[in-house]
């Protein structure tokens, strides 16, 4: 069985916006859009980060909380202390 995203939201990035993408699993390609500024690499940088382990360099993006859904219902919750 692929597990693959289901839902990524991030809360609070740049302590501003909140972005929230669902992946229909039965698209091959999702088209991430918005203006310049709204976070749109950050976002993708901390889907990186995050399934790479790298949680030094997700440290670096301003948010308050992470969440995932994963297809297979497993969720991810990651939330800034401090």
């Amino acid at each position: 069985m692929r597990v693959s995203i289901a839902e990524y939201e991030i809360i609070n990035l740049y302590g501003l916006y909140t972005h929230k993408i669902l992946f229909d699993d039965a698209e091959s390609v999702s088209i991430l859009h918005g203006p310049n500024g709204v976070g749109k690499t950050a976002l993708l940088k901390s889907i990186n980060y995050l399934f790479c382990g790298n949680f030094s360099a997700l440290g670096k993006i301003p948010f308050s909380k992470i969440n995932v859904r994963l297809s297979d219902d497993v969720e991810i919750r990651v939330k800034r202390i401090g």
